[in-house]
């Protein structure tokens, strides 16, 4: 009632008051959660009106009625709804339950697992999967197990007879009989009869329910060059087949075979050419690939530190018919560095490409609040004899790295880090002493001044020189006292005194020692020349020895003088050999001369064409030319000049309507005849090739 009083009165000027006025009653307005989308007039709805309510997101759904109605009291049908996450809970399944253990709930896109009982099979084989369906979650298929049925296709296919007959269902663990007419077989089978059972799966223990007519077609095999077009064949028919360029036969006869199954063996007809990928030893492969094609060519390195086994061959290989070309593993490089390890630093390598291993250089820095213990902030390591030179190794800054050299100081070992305030005592050489004998290592750096080794005594000058003499030490300008010196003579000459000398007050002890010359056992003793005399292993100047010499080399022999180190022989022993025997049609190169220019091997070799025959002497054997025959041959693309080596065989072949005719057969005819080069004769056997025009009603038969 819009207006206050329900009551009007009829006075004399007409009824009182107001007009009543009646309107709907209204109903609260809607209140909604964000992520609830509110259709129709939720602010101003009157009695009959319809509020609906969606969820704005597509991965939640409504928890409460998707509707409500604002009733005759002016009150809404039910509660605002809210919007949850999409949850699906585990269905009761006839026949079926849900895989252990259940989830309390199921997230929207979860798939159910469950299984059905003995004999039932799940209705559908896509997975049921927890989905928003309108405004609720339900699972999408619904989860269904349903009889196990096995099916038959009616009517049967020609050939096929079903026992028991007009049935197309069965359930499980029954059995229907499969009998072929004759002519028939099961497919993929050599039977002519078979029972077949449905299983609990719904799938029958065979995988064929019919019969076929046993025959093999065009296999079809796009690998396949020859035939263009097979001829249906019959059980156990052959045809010889070839495949296309870069794959081969699989039946080393090249011939297929009709089987049973109706399909030809081998199977598959063809094959790619391919090869594995090679295992080679401590090498990698460029760019590597599991299977190589015909004539793929594949490039291979040698792992760091190894080098090939052949430096002269090239690391490639080829994809043959007949596999990979070979190829050679790598072996260690002796004296090779692997790369080390700087803690607290790194390394630089060296960007030049084929650094010989052996020889590397790297660099090296430290990390942040480190420096190498060589000094500076980088270092430097070189490769000598498989190990480091450099030392690699990164300090704390205030530790100090190796002492500096310090000259006359005894080899003692050291470490390579010391730590701050950390003393060292250095000690001289014999002959040397210092007044400062430590040395302190202080916030990096090592204090100066440093020590200094000072001789003790007079020095000597250096030792004095001897003719053909040397010393094994390193040349210096002073000598401490009681330094020795140990001379030693050049070779063919032998020391005469004392071979050492010692400094003492400055001075050398004794006088030095000198070398007399001597021979040695003449060159070729025992080879070329026979002593006569004694042996000896030295000879003074002015001895003498007689000799004669050994064949096959040959002179007078005679007496030799040792003069100033060397022998002195009026008649040298010289080798000898005839010159080699020459050959018609080749020649021959000298491989091996020795030093006095005697020729002792040689090798032959023939003509262009010609063949070399192993004998003594060698022979080049002559080859034969087929353009030699004349036209009334009647032979096929004769060239004009052809040429065939000693034992290579050549086919000829008559011209088309020709045929050649076997002397011993003479009802056989052939179009090809075989040759052979015998040293330049052509032998044709009982075939000489002469080829005649045969007409007949009848067609020739060609025999190959």
């Amino acid at each position: 009632m819009v207006t206050r009083s329900r009551h009007r009165t009829c006075v004399e000027q007409g009824w009182n008051g107001a007009l009543p006025i009646c309107e709907a009653l209204k109903c609260p307005v809607i209140q909604a959660n964000d992520n609830v989308e509110v259709i129709g007039n939720s602010e101003d709805a009157t009695y009959g009106n319809v509020i609906q309510f969606e969820c704005l997101s597509n991965h939640m759904v409504l928890k409460g009625l998707s509707e409500m109605v604002c009733n005759d009291k002016g009150e809404w049908s039910s509660t605002v709804p809210t919007c949850e996450v999409i949850k699906c809970y585990a269905p009761d399944i006839a026949n079926g339950a849900v895989s252990m253990p259940p989830k309390e709930y199921y997230n929207e896109d979860d798939t159910l697992k469950y299984s059905c009982n003995r004999r039932y099979v799940k209705s559908q084989e896509r997975a049921s999967k927890c989905t928003k369906m309108g405004n609720r979650a339900n699972w999408s298929p619904t989860p269904v197990c349903e009889d196990v049925k096995c099916t038959l296709s009616l009517p049967p296919t020609r050939g096929t007879i079903y026992t028991p007959a007009g049935r197309n269902l069965f359930l499980a663990d029954e059995s229907v009989t499969v009998t072929c007419t004759s002519g028939y077989r099961i497919i993929f089978s050599r039977h002519t009869e078979n029972t077949i059972t449905c299983k609990e799966d719904g799938k029958w223990t065979s995988s064929t329910t019919d019969c076929e007519r046993i025959t093999c077609g065009d296999p079809g095999d796009p690998l396949v060059s020859s035939p263009s077009r097979w001829r249906r064949g019959q059980l156990g028919g052959t045809q010889s087949y070839k495949c296309k360029t870069g794959f081969k036969t699989t039946n080393a006869q090249h011939v297929a075979t009709c089987t049973s199954d109706g399909s030809w063996t081998p199977d598959p007809l063809c094959e790619e050419i391919t090869c594995d990928k090679p295992d080679i030893l401590n090498a990698v492969i460029k760019d590597p690939k599991t299977r190589y094609k015909l004539n793929d060519q594949l490039t291979y390195e040698c792992m760091m530190n190894y080098e090939l086994l052949d430096s002269t061959t090239r690391p490639t290989a080829k994809c043959t018919a007949t596999g990979w070309t070979w190829t050679l593993d790598c072996k260690e490089i002796e004296g090779a560095c692997i790369n080390p390890t700087v803690m607290n630093g790194f390394i630089v390598q060296s960007n030049e490409s084929h650094v010989d291993p052996r020889n590397r250089t790297i660099y090296y820095s430290c990390n942040v609040g480190f420096k190498p213990s060589t000094g500076g902030w980088w270092g430097k390591a070189t490769c000598t004899n498989g190990t480091w030179s450099g030392i690699l190794e990164c300090i704390d800054q205030p530790q100090c790295g190796r002492i500096p050299v310090i000259p006359n100081t005894k080899k003692v070992p050291h470490s390579d880090v010391y730590n701050n305030e950390q003393t060292v005592t250095i000690d001289c050489k014999d002959g040397y002493t210092s007044e400062k004998t430590t040395i302190k290592c202080k916030d990096g750096e090592w204090q100066t001044p440093l020590p200094a080794c000072k001789p003790q005594g007079v020095p000597c000058d250096p030792p004095p020189k001897v003719e053909n003499a040397i010393v094994k030490i390193l040349f210096q300008n002073k000598y401490i006292d009681g330094f020795e010196v140990n001379y030693e003579c050049r070779k063919f000459f032998e020391i005469d005194g004392l071979k050492t000398i010692t400094c003492e007050n400055g001075s050398w002890t004794t006088q030095p020692p000198t070398c007399k010359q001597y021979c040695g056992k003449p060159g070729g003793t025992g080879a070329k020349i026979l002593i006569l005399d004694q042996l000896l292993e030295r000879y003074e100047n002015g001895n003498q020895i007689d000799y004669t010499c050994i064949s096959p080399y040959k002179g007078p022999g005679g007496k030799a003088t040792c003069k100033n180190g060397k022998w002195h022989m009026p008649d040298e022993c010289k080798a000898s050999c005839p010159d080699p025997p020459r050959i018609q049609n080749g020649d021959f190169t000298k491989e091996l001369i020795e030093v006095e220019g005697v020729i002792t091997e040689v090798s032959y070799q023939c003509s262009r064409q010609y063949t070399l025959k192993w004998q003594t002497p060698p022979k080049c054997l002559r080859p034969c030319e087929i353009s030699t025959f004349d036209a009334e041959y009647n032979l096929k693309n004769l060239p004009r000049k052809d040429y065939i080596a000693h034992g290579e065989e050549k086919t000829l072949r008559c011209k088309e309507g020709y045929y050649h005719k076997f002397r011993r057969f003479p009802q056989r005819n052939i179009r090809e005849i075989e040759v052979k080069c015998d040293d330049g004769e052509i032998q044709y056997g009982e075939h000489i090739p002469i080829c005649k025009f045969i007409s007949c009603k009848g067609t020739p038969i060609s025999v190959r």
